[in-house]
């Protein structure tokens, strides 16, 4: 449990993120007070510590690299200002980010051209 809130913390998430090959979070940028989802540091227990590669939010793809975080992908609509706004941390930009509006084709097996 966590002190002071009636719902479970930890549990399965822990089998997940010590055997999984890949740990990859999907959330929402912001919770619904508009605070920091992403942050410098964890307010809470950790499930498991420096093994998530990539977040995944409403607003945009950031990866988790040795280097800090670094921004890969914006959703459709979303600035990079409004990401930055919304995000704890500093982070980079990939150099090559992409911006959904610039996407012109999905291909069959996921992959994007522009």
């Amino acid at each position: 449990m966590i002190r002071g809130k009636t719902i479970k913390g930890m549990g399965g998430a822990m089998d997940l993120v010590h055997g999984g090959k890949r740990v990859i979070v999907l959330t929402e940028h912001v919770a619904r007070d508009g605070t920091y989802k992403i942050v410098d540091e964890c307010s809470l227990p950790f499930t498991g510590r420096g093994v998530v590669e990539r977040i995944i939010t409403d607003l945009a793809v950031i990866d988790v690299t040795p280097d800090g975080l670094e921004l890969v992908e914006l959703a459709p609509g979303v600035t990079l200002e409004e990401v930055r706004a919304k995000t704890g941390p500093d982070f980079g930009v990939r150099p090559q980010a992409v911006r959904h509006s610039d996407v012109v084709a999905v291909r069959p097996h996921g992959g994007c051209h522009e």
